[in-house]
């Protein structure tokens, strides 16, 4: 659940900061950033990260899943 919201977040931020949101797409990505905060420490400081490159973003998903 975790690793599709982080990707879902990464998309709409994506899109976020290039102007091309929608007022509902706007609304989840608020959504979402609040959801994955409180998730921990760890994804609170990302979600405050203004765009993460794919890579980055496959590189944290697997070490969050080999957390687990």
């Amino acid at each position: 659940e975790i690793e599709r919201m982080l990707r879902e977040w990464n998309e709409l931020k994506k899109r976020d900061h290039v102007g091309k949101l929608t007022t509902k797409e706007k609304a989840v990505l608020k959504t979402r950033t609040k959801e994955l905060a409180k998730r921990g420490e760890e994804l609170a400081l990302l979600v405050h990260e203004p765009v993460l490159s794919d890579p980055l973003i496959e590189e944290l998903i697997g070490a969050i899943s080999k957390r687990r």
